[in-house]
């Protein structure tokens, strides 16, 4: 099929000019080809209080809790 087939059909059907169709083809595969960015949920979850333990009669004391994760 020539080329200028292949224009008229694009100019037809999808409304552009063939260049511009090129351009946009480029485009997506160009953008296709970009990385996922690394994303770590560990990062985003960290709280900033201590933890807290607990024993049978409820939670422990900040000290408490702290002598024991030592």
């Amino acid at each position: 099929m020539p080329i200028a087939n292949i224009k008229l059909i694009i100019r037809h059907t999808v409304g552009v000019s063939f260049s511009q169709f090129i351009l946009g083809l480029s485009l997506l595969a160009l953008s296709a080809c970009s990385s996922i960015p690394i994303m770590v949920p560990d990062m985003a979850m960290r709280s900033t209080k201590p933890p807290t333990l607990e024993n049978a009669r409820g939670p422990l004391t900040a000290q408490q809790s702290k002598e024991i994760l030592a």
